[in-house]
């Protein structure tokens, strides 16, 4: 059985980051769907997954103090 990274997406949005084997019974949060990392991924929470590819969310501004 070989485990592997998969990405917990909501809304377009990684919200989890798991390790998982895609074949026990375990299953993925009502509303989200699991999907493979490739190897190397730097995707994490709060990456944008829109089907195909991750992209990093937009930078935060910050305010000036």
């Amino acid at each position: 059985m070989t485990i592997s990274t998969y990405a917990v997406v909501e809304n377009g949005a990684v919200t989890n980051v798991i390790l998982w084997d895609g074949q026990s019974g375990w299953e993925p949060p009502a509303g989200t769907t699991a999907h493979p990392l490739p190897d190397g991924s730097p995707a994490t929470i709060g990456y944008l997954f829109d089907g195909t590819s991750y992209t990093a969310p937009p930078a935060t501004p910050k305010t000036p103090s």
